[in-house]
């Protein structure tokens, strides 16, 4: 018989849940689209192409989620073996990173999206999205190499085992809040992965 304190402790049904509505309802929309496209026979623009690719990379994240939280993920760290939290860190920080980079071309999508419903008007209209796209990309570009650099080994960032460094998430989360324009918690179930180093 199963604890019942453990099974109050885990929220990982509620992952599922939120999962599998966002992909289902991502994968529909996009689906839509295109095929909408094709029936009226327009051509697919770049403003498709990358929320094709968006939508595909939000598949993957979302496929990581769901091992991070078959690892453990969404349950309190008192119920978790190490290598149970281990595993689910690992795969909750490689979801951040590709989410992050689905959200980027998703954006990059929107201002193909403008700049196709702008043509032919003022030309500081078409600079100004031009600039959005350049920023949004230098600012992905900054979140990645932040991520990256939180740990030297970059497997260190989940396995604090493992032999080397690993520097304060402060700066990356500023970062992804300011990028992201909100400033939503991301939990992790090994936050004190930090006090054992």
């Amino acid at each position: 018989m199963s604890d019942p304190i453990s099974r109050q402790a885990s929220r990982s049904y509620d992952l599922y849940i939120t999962i599998s509505v966002c992909t289902f309802a991502l994968v529909t929309t996009t689906v839509l689209r295109i095929a909408a496209k094709v029936k009226y026979r327009l051509s697919l623009g770049w403003d498709d192409y990358f929320i094709i690719l968006g939508t595909c990379l939000n598949v993957v994240a979302n496929g990581f989620n769901f091992q991070a939280t078959a690892s453990g993920f969404g349950r309190h760290a008192q119920f978790l073996t190490f290598d149970q939290l281990v595993k689910a860190e690992k795969y909750a920080q490689i979801a951040v990173i590709v989410a992050a980079i689905a959200i980027w071309a998703v954006k990059i999508s929107i201002c193909f999206f403008l700049l196709a419903i702008i043509k032919g008007t003022h030309a500081y209209f078409v600079w100004f999205i031009r600039i959005i796209m350049g920023f949004t990309t230098a600012s992905q570009f900054v979140v990645s190499l932040l991520w990256g650099l939180q740990a030297k080994p970059l497997p260190k960032l989940w396995d604090p085992r493992i032999p080397g460094t690993r520097d304060s998430a402060k700066g990356f989360l500023v970062v992804i809040y300011i990028y992201y324009g909100n400033c939503l918690r991301h939990p992790t179930p090994t936050t004190s992965f930090r006090e054992l180093d």
